[in-house]
């Protein structure tokens, strides 16, 4: 096969490279390039409808010291005006607004294809009535509200606009609401837990972490946050 240097990606972010503090690095990382130690850092693009580090964040540190991103420093209108310059074959192609893998393929045909079907019941989350039937689990997320009237009885769906509002994978059951506005909701609209946190430096910022030696000693601190979906 071939082998490169870098991968080009048309994703909107920004890549620097910046100095990281001895103690997010571990000793001999530290030591062994003699106390210079340089991290990939992420930044959002200056286009923030475009903006895709939300998505990238998850890229690990070597995996980031193999990428770059082109466009990370345009807006997308800037992009097409380029396009245009060079005269580009795509240049008036509309926006992608799904997966850009996918081509022409539908999302729940793609998911079909891997995951297939696994029926369960649609549940009304205040009262327990069974309000329709869905295909699996995986074709719903949470705080959705189109397609799910597609797999509900007519009768509840005249009742809407409903919204996914919890899963249960243990018993294939989608819960849906449509107070969601309401107060009944209220917190499920303003809190959520985060999992699987991926620290782009290899560890957690020094002013969350505890005293040195305290390990799941955790300080309270306030950050900014970014939300796609939900």
């Amino acid at each position: 096969g071939m082998e490169f240097d870098y991968v080009a990606s048309g994703h909107y972010a920004r890549l620097e490279d910046g100095d990281i503090m001895c103690e997010e690095v571990n000793e001999s990382e530290y030591n062994a390039n003699g106390g210079n130690v340089k991290k990939k850092r992420l930044f959002r693009a200056p286009d923030p409808v475009k903006d895709q580090s939300y998505f990238l964040c998850a890229l690990t540190q070597k995996q980031l010291s193999k990428v770059i991103f082109p466009l990370g420093q345009y807006h997308k209108s800037e992009v097409r005006d380029l396009a245009m310059q060079f005269e580009l074959p795509n240049r008036n192609r509309p926006d992608s607004q799904g997966l850009c893998f996918l081509g022409k393929v539908k999302f729940d045909d793609f998911l079909a294809s891997y995951l297939g079907n696994r029926p369960g019941d649609v549940v009304d989350a205040s009262n327990g009535d069974i309000v329709g039937r869905h295909n699996g689990l995986w074709y719903h997320t949470v705080g959705q509200r189109k397609g799910i009237g597609k797999v509900m009885t007519p009768l509840a769906t005249a009742r809407g606009p409903w919204y996914v509002v919890a899963k249960d994978q243990s018993r294939d059951v989608v819960y849906v609401s449509n107070r969601y506005d309401e107060e009944d909701f209220a917190r499920a609209r303003s809190e959520f837990e985060v999992e699987d946190v991926r620290w782009i430096s290899g560890r957690a910022p020094l002013e969350a972490r505890g005293p040195i030696g305290e390990e799941g000693d955790w300080n309270e601190v306030r950050m900014e946050m970014k939300i796609r979906h939900g």
